[in-house]
């Protein structure tokens, strides 16, 4: 305790009100007084560092991300940037936190980037790595088989004529029906007998595993893919079995699976379509066509507002739709051929092509909006891409580009043999492989040829990837190629 004496003389009472004052009060207001000195000498409490967190830490342009920040200044503003660009402005409360959801922006170019929140007050700062990467994680982009990369803002029409060879990986000839996938910097590819996980920037092998046919697809850090009698599921970063779900002697997977929402979609050669939980592998439902082997479904199938679109082998010929919860069906759609490819949901439409020689386009009620006749021969194993209102699609020898709402011709070009490749598009480029060795890129618009690279091979079901700034493709020469533009930061 403090001693401290006090001289009450200078306070007016009577003597002896003064005296008892003295007697029993001076002790405790010389306590009071001490202890206040005491603990205004001692030293304050060192505040909290500010701080930044992200709710996701990597994504495509124009992802949302929650920035949630701590250690500012009390209601003060924080603005928030990505790579010293302003993008936004939160305020804090009264202890100095904020949660505050931004925009990655459109043109943020692939690669690490910088979030920071600086308080306009305090001048305390904070900042977090945000890496802007694009998955191309199955067939056809994405569930409903657009076959549309929304998010590519490195490779254009402007620029696509400069597209040259980065580097090429020795897969063998059981890829020339393989389309590659891509997912969190790291491509998937069957090449016949092994699923092989390679470095999507330098192409050097991670991992590989045994595999039969056809394309993955990944989900949640999960690669499904065929095994010829069963459907197995690795780890993506490991390429460690998860699980395996064996299908019924006799039967084989015929599709490339479809991911979403935690379960895995295929069909088999015996008109059987499967959903799985793509966690644990344990079947949901099962749906039978009924054919048998003549309603084999080698049409991957695409998702849209809750319902499983896919086609079937002669001598069916329908398109069906199957509720994608229960796996009950909802209609079918009969055309004068079998449907070998895959469809593709957009919009509320279903566009796929029938080996009658038509494209058709149908609503989610099964009812033809309109048709449009391509060419009298091929097998009609090109699956249509839709992007900004029109449709494309490989028939014959040639590409078509067709008004998504009217069916109507907007251009197609003929290249030296068919085309059974499924095409791709991306930021204003329409990309797709030919029998006649070539690997092509259009002005998506216009109809204008950009680009062609020559193979060794015919380039054959295999679809295009286009994901952060890299072109890739497998020609029946054994490769995987992968294109680039020259000097581009990736």
């Amino acid at each position: 305790m403090i001693a401290m004496e006090i001289d009450f003389r200078i306070i007016t009472f009577p003597d002896w009100r003064l005296t008892v004052f003295k007697r029993f009060l001076s002790p405790f207001l010389a306590l009071f007084l001490g202890l206040t000195l005491l603990f205004s000498f001692q030293p304050s409490a060192r505040a909290a560092s500010p701080g930044i967190s992200l709710s996701i830490t990597s994504g495509p342009p124009t992802s949302l991300v929650n920035v949630t920040g701590s250690g500012f200044g009390v209601y003060e503003t924080v603005e928030l940037s990505f790579d010293s660009h302003p993008i936004s402005a939160a305020t804090t409360n009264s202890s100095g936190a904020f949660t505050k959801k931004i925009t990655i922006p459109a043109a943020a170019l692939p690669g690490v980037h910088t979030i920071q929140a600086v308080g306009q007050e305090s001048g305390l700062s904070a900042q977090a790595p945000f890496l802007v990467q694009t998955n191309w994680p199955m067939f056809g982009f994405f569930s409903t088989h657009a076959h549309d990369n929304p998010y590519e803002n490195v490779i254009s029409a402007t620029n696509a004529a400069s597209l040259a060879l980065d580097w090429k990986y020795h897969v063998g000839a059981g890829a020339a029906s393989s389309s590659p996938v891509v997912y969190h910097g790291v491509i998937y590819i069957i090449i016949g007998d092994a699923l092989d996980a390679l470095d999507a920037t330098t192409g050097v092998l991670l991992w590989s595993y045994p595999a039969g046919y056809g394309s993955p697809a990944v989900i949640n850090g999960i690669v499904c893919f065929d095994v010829g009698d069963a459907l197995d599921a690795v780890n993506a970063t490991t390429g460690a079995l998860l699980w395996s779900y064996p299908i019924d002697a006799g039967d084989e997977v015929t599709s490339y699976p479809t991911v979403i929402n935690d379960v895995v979609y295929f069909g088999t050669s015996n008109g059987l379509l499967y959903a799985l939980n793509v966690t644990t592998g344990t079947k949901l439902w099962m749906f039978d066509t009924g054919g048998g082997s003549n309603a084999a479904i080698f049409s991957s199938p695409a998702i849209g507002s809750g319902v499983v679109y896919f086609g079937t082998w002669v001598p069916y010929d329908k398109l069906y739709a199957v509720n994608a919860k229960t796996g009950t069906l909802v209609w079918t759609y009969t055309t004068g051929g079998f449907i070998p490819s895959s469809p593709a949901v957009v919009d509320g439409v279903i566009y796929f092509l029938s080996t009658d020689h038509y494209l058709y386009a149908l609503n989610t009620s099964g009812v033809r909006l309109w048709r449009y006749f391509t060419l009298k021969t091929g097998l009609a194993a090109s699956s249509p891409a839709v992007a900004n209102g029109v449709v494309y699609v490989g028939a014959a020898h040639t590409l078509f580009a067709v008004n998504a709402g009217t069916g109507k011709l907007s251009w197609d070009y003929t290249t030296g043999q068919k085309i059974t490749s499924s095409p791709s598009v991306a930021n204003g480029v329409v990309y797709v492989g030919s029998f006649d060795h070539k690997f092509y890129a259009w002005n998506a618009t216009s109809g204008e040829r950009l680009w062609s690279f020559t193979t060794e091979g015919k380039i054959y079901q295999s679809s295009p990837a286009v994901a952060n700034g890299i072109v890739y493709i497998t020609s029946g020469d054994g490769y995987l190629y992968a294109f680039h533009l020259p000097g581009s930061d990736r």
